[in-house]
């Protein structure tokens, strides 16, 4: 005679996202004025939003009207501003924090830099 038991188990995801890629790359220069800068995750992430993902011109110190979109399937980000970017200029793209993975993991706040061409 077998007794039925029951049990279960969870688990716990306690891993936060990373950003695994950036395009271009931190620190390039000679960057097209029209690049729209993407962000890969290393999972699912929610948040993604023109709130979470800063595009700042570090010459004048404004930041970028931009338009961001996510495609789950791949976790990527892209960022594509409203109007070209300035010639020869230096901008920075920060990640914020509130950005978070399906199990509420939030992400570490990174900055990349990158430089138009001139």
């Amino acid at each position: 005679d077998l007794v039925a038991t029951a049990f279960s188990f969870t688990t716990g995801d306690h891993i936060a996202p990373t950003v695994t890629s950036v395009s271009p790359t931190d620190g390039r220069e000679s960057v097209w004025r029209g690049v729209s800068p993407q962000i890969t995750f290393s999972e699912a992430v929610r948040g993604v939003s023109s709130a979470t993902l800063k595009l700042r011109n570090l010459s004048t110190g404004d930041l970028v009207s931009v338009k961001v979109t996510y495609d789950a399937a791949t976790h990527v980000a892209t960022i594509d501003p409203a109007t070209r970017l300035m010639a020869g200029t230096w901008y920075r793209v920060k990640v914020r924090n509130e950005i978070e993975d399906l199990a509420g993991n939030n992400i570490s706040t990174r900055y990349f830099r990158f430089r138009t061409r001139t």
